[in-house]
């Protein structure tokens, strides 16, 4: 009898039971919004769509959990919400959601307050609450810096006051950090605390730019740990802006951002191309500007650009290291390698080191040229496409590049789409040669990535 009363009451509340997990609100926006403002908690909103496989896992293994449940009961109103049905449009427009699951967080008023996106394992989502619940606290304080800074306000205490709170909310770069880089001396550019603002900045200001850069060219070379800060923090901020100007096909900028990537190269030759850089957070800025040029190229249709930059970059890298030569070159690496760490007559001792030191080396140069293959493979497509009706003669080209590419990073993420595209264009029987060669390449190598199975998987297809 007592648990039919505590149903029905949960009922009347306009909330749904779940097992031992969250508690979600049935009732309309406007009765949702009504029931945070009088219990003075935010709102939790899961968006979601019926065919979106990760949101029904998170729906059936993540909301149901009772530690997930406990946490957000008792802090938030919990929602869900079907972007493409009911009241779940126009929500879902409100926020800009566009993949799904976006997670959000709001005040009853509709205030944005922390979101956001994919499936996250229950302790990522509790610690999604925690900081939906850090900002919750913080936003009175928010409000009330931006009306002071919307007044006017650019006295350089408050704007770093005002730029500390933002970034605490999760607001990093804006306007606010410009106005306070702009305020400071060159000389204060490099100092530990200004240049997390440089790593933070989301609008592109060319004379800022310049000023930081020329500041990092004239650094005591003594000074070498703030140095190595302050270009980390220029790149990051490059990373950001050339993203920026990518998404939004803004040609000039993008041209300008270019030109500053040349200017940091020019002071450090490891800004040039430096993926493990790039793979740790640092950002495309890390990336050749050929590659970056291409992508954009590639995703406004500047094909004439496009075209010339691609068949350049290609026919220089190819020049450089012949296909063959790459293939000739990996399979002695790896046959003289084998036979080291079978040898009687090298201690074990010497064997690790020298593994050791291998490994970081491979390590290198397997994401130089794993990038560099992906960045050409997926050009090609691109460069195929446009030259439709394709010649004969092109034919022949693409499966030399498609060869190249294979001889590059030699390894399953590549031979597998490669040698897929090769049997479309009828060449089943390099495909298949392709694979073969792969699969005794990786035998030799001991297969360290498990890649073999997939490989044979793909080999028997043809």
């Amino acid at each position: 009898m007592k648990k039919i009363i505590l149903t029905l009451h949960f009922t009347l509340l306009g909330i749904s039971v779940q097992a031992q997990g969250i508690l979600f609100f049935e009732g309309s926006w406007v009765e949702l919004q009504k029931e945070s403002a009088a219990q003075k908690r935010p709102i939790f909103i899961d968006v979601y769509t019926s065919w979106c496989a990760p949101c029904k896992k998170m729906s059936k293994e993540i909301f149901t959990r009772q530690e997930v449940g406990d946490y957000f009961n008792a802090r938030f109103i919990n929602y869900k919400i079907d972007a493409e049905k009911g009241e779940g449009i126009e929500i879902a427009a409100r926020f800009n959601v566009s993949a799904y699951p976006t997670c959000l967080f709001v005040t009853s008023e509709g205030k944005l307050i922390s979101s956001f996106l994919g499936a996250q394992t229950a302790e990522k989502l509790i610690k999604e609450g925690e900081k939906a619940m850090k900002n919750f606290a913080l936003l009175p304080e928010i409000e009330r810096l931006d009306a002071i800074y919307k007044r006017g306000n650019r006295e350089p205490d408050f704007l770093q006051e005002y730029c500390s709170k933002r970034s605490e909310f999760g607001e990093n770069g804006g306007q606010p950090v410009n106005d306070l880089l702009a305020l400071l001396p060159d000389t204060a550019l490099s100092e530990k605390e200004n240049v997390r603002w440089i790593g933070h900045m989301t609008i592109s200001d060319d004379s800022l730019l310049e000023r930081c850069i020329n500041r990092l060219r004239v650094m005591d070379r003594g000074h070498k740990r703030k140095a190595n800060a302050l270009n980390k923090a220029i790149m990051q901020a490059l990373s950001t802006l050339l993203n920026q100007a990518i998404e939004g096909n803004l040609k000039t900028e993008f041209d300008r951002l270019i030109a500053h990537k040349a200017q940091m190269t020019a002071i450090d030759k490891q800004n040039q191309q430096n993926e493990i850089m790039a793979s740790m957070g640092g950002g495309i800025s890390y990336i050749a500007p050929e590659q970056i040029k291409l992508l954009f190229y590639a995703k406004h249709r500047y094909d004439v650009e496009f075209s010339t930059l691609f068949l350049d970059y290609l026919n220089r890298n190819m020049a450089e290291h012949p296909t063959q030569q790459l293939i000739s070159k990996t399979d002695e690496d790896e046959r003289t390698y084998a036979d080291f760490l079978k040898s009687d007559t090298v201690s074990e001792e010497t064997k690790r080191e020298v593994e050791r030191g291998r490994g970081l080396m491979k390590l290198f140069s397997g994401i130089h040229n794993k990038v560099l293959s992906s960045s050409l493979f997926n050009a090609a497509e691109h460069y195929w496409e446009l030259n439709a009706p394709q010649s004969a003669e092109l034919k022949s080209h693409y499966i030399e590049w498609l060869q190249f590419f294979y001889a590059l990073a030699r390894e399953a993420s590549i031979a597998i789409p490669v040698s897929q595209r090769l049997a479309e264009l009828g060449e089943t029987a390099q495909a298949k040669a392709m694979l073969e060669n792969l699969s005794e390449f990786l035998t030799v190598k001991g297969d360290p990535e498990k890649e073999l199975g997939r490989v044979k998987e793909a080999l028997a297809k043809y």
